[in-house]
């Protein structure tokens, strides 16, 4: 029979014993990998605490910015605040003109404040804070 359709019992056969070899390698990679799925969610509430700590010190940047009678002593004032913090860590940092690069600075001699954040899983955010506004005739800051 020339126009016969269909697939004959052999092709069925075959067809099921490879779809069964593919199944039988590939669940034993599959089931590695769903018990490390619950790292990813660890992870990412890492990085949603280390984003909220992050926006925590931005927003007590800005109030101190557009309240407090003294703006210069922003960054002094949010290195005290934050010292000892667990989860935020800051560092005083200087610009090298000549070499483009971050080096260490001092309270006293210092182009900003680095804000860093970390979170579980080695993932950390970094901001930079700036002391550029230094009086209070300025219009509020808004983010």
């Amino acid at each position: 029979m020339s126009g016969s359709r269909g697939f004959t019992l052999l092709e069925l056969i075959i067809t099921v014993v490879l779809v069964g070899l593919l199944a039988a390698m590939f669940v034993p990679v599959m089931g590695t990998q769903l018990t490390r799925s619950s790292d990813p969610v660890g992870r990412s509430v890492g990085e949603a605490q280390a984003l909220s700590d992050l926006e925590a010190v931005l927003r007590e940047y800005v109030l101190y910015l557009n309240t407090d009678t003294n703006p210069a002593g922003v960054l002094a004032h949010m290195a005290s605040t934050y010292a000892g913090n667990s989860s935020v860590s800051l560092s005083w940092i200087k610009f090298d003109a000549a070499t483009r690069n971050e080096t260490g600075g001092t309270s006293s001699d210092n182009d900003g404040l680095k804000v860093t954040a970390k979170a579980s899983g080695g993932f950390s955010y970094s901001m930079l804070l700036t002391n550029e506004r230094n009086a209070t005739s300025y219009d509020p800051v808004n983010y």
